[in-house]
């Protein structure tokens, strides 16, 4: 484990204040479970899993516009075009001392607390060079003066990638995660004794994490300010102006329900509630809410926007130009929907609440900003809860579910076609790097019906960076596929009725048995998972541990969670139910309708990784039972067909019960993928899938 032992202490500052033998304690925690002698080589192979990283390169998809242009790609170093991050810090320190601030805490967030932002909005990548989608930054004017470490903190995902994008002689990376400290408990650590002035963009803050904030770093003052000062420095620079793609409406054939229909039903929640109006920043809310889709933030189809629901108007607040197309207009119109700038939310907000009206907010999605504006004009108090609209959307209606099992059929072709190439370019010893591989994914997929771009940048990693959980091949860093190495393909699509998201880890020539075992151990994870059923009201927390089972049964884990939901033709990664180890304030208990992946892994860093990730619908299992009268069973049923490689299977290490379900589960891929590959050109294809949906 020193190995290991001595990459988790250069992530943690020497002043820190944890111990040595805390970090180890925090590190073999993870695996404690395991600590009989035959499996102590592989816990020492577990400790180093808690890796990841994130895009180095951007592919702009705009819905309805065809293939993508390829944004330049990032290399992982801290010299961003134009000045350099350290040129950036320098000015940050100036811009702090004027507003009297000691500290400031950059998020990686915008208004509408997006996982995913458009590139004006990503200030934390900006300051910093770090790119991955979840990270905080704490930045002192002390240590920025003395030239001390800033830091950054960030979950298991992104400690590998930051510690490779950062300038470690000025940054401090910290992991959060389970059996680790929280964000809070490391800024309290680093803003140290005394009370600091510590500043936080109002409009990047959820009122939720402002209070937890607030709360934690007592004595220190937590002070929202208008606006980031970082933004200040790349206005300067020249910062990106607001995308200026016009909305498209989403069909009623694939939305399933009118927009009257969903106000409807919105409406009566919010008498329910005793409240007058809502607000809703969210923007994969907002564009279900209107059945409107957007080009304004890579793989996501949602438009910058904010809106407003009262009993008896609407109001969508977005930039003007996005609404002017006819069609668009009339849509607007006839939903009954108001169309404000998107610069006068704020004020709007405020004159309503000071015209009486009592508002309903979801504090974890509605940021501080917003809610200064609704106490500066309140009179009659507000009620806070969780999101009137993300259960709806999360519940897919028939037309959503037939739209998403249509996606994915399509998606199953274009995949057998692209799995089926890239074996046998391989094993015929072709010339084929990350890049051209994931380039060749996307151009398959595009030749589907319906296509509109990926749902986010496919995660192409051979060897090695198949460990970096959320990697992105650019130029820089894209390696070479091999008969000798694992490779890991993680990678979805945005088509007009349905959104996809698949993970398969592939060997092609004669894999190690450690391999095999390891990868037929997450297998069974999956298997174990998928083929559960559980009563009605079971939460995603209540279920994660069926698909970590069999991996600590052979002394390994993972280091993310185990499944999210999936919009329907919306953001890859939706709630507000989720399957993990530990549960969300928020999360709502697994319902017939929803989708939700299921994806667990096993990562050995400077080794390789692996993942097998299905979407799967939840639904209700036909048959007796005697659970009560208002109890459902529920089960998985698969949307993702594309079989799983069969020469990595340990056929010994499967019982006759998941040899049963994987032949099931194979049978039905190939029944409904078969008769789309029946062209001369389609025969590689229709053999590779004939070979690996026989049963075991």
């Amino acid at each position: 484990c020193e190995g290991a032992y001595k990459d988790a202490m250069a992530m943690l500052r020497p002043s820190s204040g944890l111990s040595r033998n805390l970090v180890l304690g925090m590190m073999i925690s993870s695996v404690s479970a395991f600590n009989t002698p035959p499996m102590l080589a592989m816990q020492r192979r577990s400790l180093g899993c808690a890796i990841n990283a994130s895009p180095n390169r951007l592919l702009l998809r705009t819905p309805g516009l065809g293939r993508a242009r390829r944004l330049p790609s990032m290399s992982m170093t801290v010299s961003l075009a134009g000045q350099t991050v350290t040129e950036r810090i320098g000015k940050l320190e100036k811009k702090l001392e004027d507003m009297s601030l000691d500290c400031l805490i950059v998020l990686s967030s915008d208004a509408h607390q997006s996982e995913y932002l458009c590139e004006r909005d990503r200030c934390l990548k900006y300051i910093s060079g770090f790119t991955g989608s979840a990270g905080t930054v704490l930045l002192s004017r002390t240590s920025l003066a003395s030239g001390k470490q800033s830091c950054l903190i960030t979950d298991g995902r992104y400690t590998v990638q930051a510690g490779k994008e950062l300038d470690q002689s000025k940054w401090s990376v910290f992991q959060t995660g389970a059996r680790l400290p929280t964000l809070s408990q490391y800024m309290a650590q680093e803003l140290g004794d005394g009370s600091k002035r510590v500043g936080i963009d109002a409009s990047t803050v959820s009122v939720a994490t402002w209070r937890s904030l607030q709360k934690a770093l007592k004595p220190h003052v937590l002070t929202a300010t208008d606006s980031c000062p970082v933004q200040a420095i790349w206005e300067e620079e020249g910062r990106d102006p607001m995308p200026t793609g016009k909305i498209i409406e989403h069909p009623i054939e694939f939305a399933g329900a009118s927009v009257g229909e969903k106000l409807a039903s919105l409406r009566e929640t919010l008498r329910k509630k005793g409240v007058s109006a809502y607000v809703i920043s969210s923007l994969d809310e907002i564009a279900w809410l209107f059945n409107i889709r957007g080009t304004d933030v890579p793989y996501n189809p949602v438009a910058m926007s904010h809106a407003i629901v009262t009993l008896d108007s609407a109001f969508l607040f977005i930039e003007e130009g996005k609404t002017q197309d006819q069609s668009m207009q009339e849509h607007l119109k006839q939903s009954g929907i108001v169309v404000k700038g998107y610069g006068t939310f704020l004020t709007q907000v405020e004159e309503m609440s000071r015209s009486g009206l009592k508002f309903f907010i979801d504090s974890s999605r509605v940021s501080w900003a917003t809610m200064e504006a609704i106490q500066r004009g309140e009179t009659t108090g507000h009620v806070e809860g969780s999101s009137a609209i993300a259960l709806p959307k999360a519940v897919k209606n028939g037309a959503e579910q037939a739209g998403m099992k249509n996606a994915h059929l399509r998606d199953g072709v274009a995949m057998a076609k692209f799995f089926s190439w890239l074996e046998k370019s391989v094993e015929e010893g072709k010339d084929l790097d990350e890049i051209a591989v994931a380039d060749r994914a996307e151009e398959l997929r595009s030749k589907q019906e319906r296509f509109r771009g990926l749902s986010f940048p496919t995660i192409s990693a051979s060897g090695p960076n198949g460990a970096i959980i959320h990697y992105c091949p650019s130029p820089q860093t894209s390696r070479k596929l091999s008969l000798q190495e694992m490779y890991l393909c993680d990678s979805g699509a945005q088509y007009a009725d349905g959104t996809t998201d698949v993970t398969r880890t592939m060997f092609f020539g004669k894999p190690e048995e450690e391999k095999r075992r390891s990868w037929t151990a997450v297998l069974k994870g999956h298997i174990a998972l998928a083929s559960a059923c559980f009563p009605s009201g079971t939460f995603g927390f209540q279920m994660d541990v069926l698909a970590r089972q069999p991996l600590w049964q052979e002394g390994l884990d993972y280091p993310h969670g185990t499944g999210h939901g999936v919009g329907a033709y919306l953001n890859v990664h939706e709630g507000p139910h989720s399957i993990s180890f530990r549960r969300r304030e928020d999360e709502s208990p697994l319902q017939e309708g929803m989708t939700t992946s299921i994806e667990p892994g096993y990562y050995e860093e400077g080794n390789y990784g692996i993942r097998l990730e299905n979407i799967m619908l939840v639904e209700k299992k036909v048959g007796e039972h005697k659970l009560g009268a208002n109890v459902d069973v529920l089960q998985f049923s698969p949307l993702t067909l594309i079989p799983f490689q069969r020469k990595l299977i340990v056929k010994e290490m499967l019982t006759s019960q998941e040899k049963a379900y994987l032949n099931g589960y194979h049978q039905t891929v190939w029944e409904k993928v078969s008769p789309f590959l029946q062209k001369d050109e389609d025969q590689v294809a229709l053999a590779w899938l004939r070979e690996n949906t026989r049963p075991l």
